[in-house]
């Protein structure tokens, strides 16, 4: 799976349970824009994915490829 995909994965996830970027922010105790350049430009570290995994009522899944 690349960035992107991944990326549209978050968004799409936000999206489909009705929450703005702010909303998931204070879900997920973290500022706006670190929030926002995440979803729209990627790099996440593992610990924020797991936050957003959190705050999306999701699992982060890693497979070996």
């Amino acid at each position: 799976m690349n960035k992107n995909t991944l990326l549209q994965q978050i968004k799409n996830r936000r999206k489909k349970l009705g929450l703005k970027q702010s909303h998931m922010t204070m879900r997920i105790g973290m500022s706006r824009q670190k929030y926002g350049l995440i979803e729209n430009q990627g790099n996440p570290t593992l610990e924020n994915l797991n936050l957003i995994t959190l705050g999306l009522n999701c699992q982060l899944v890693l497979r070996q490829v």
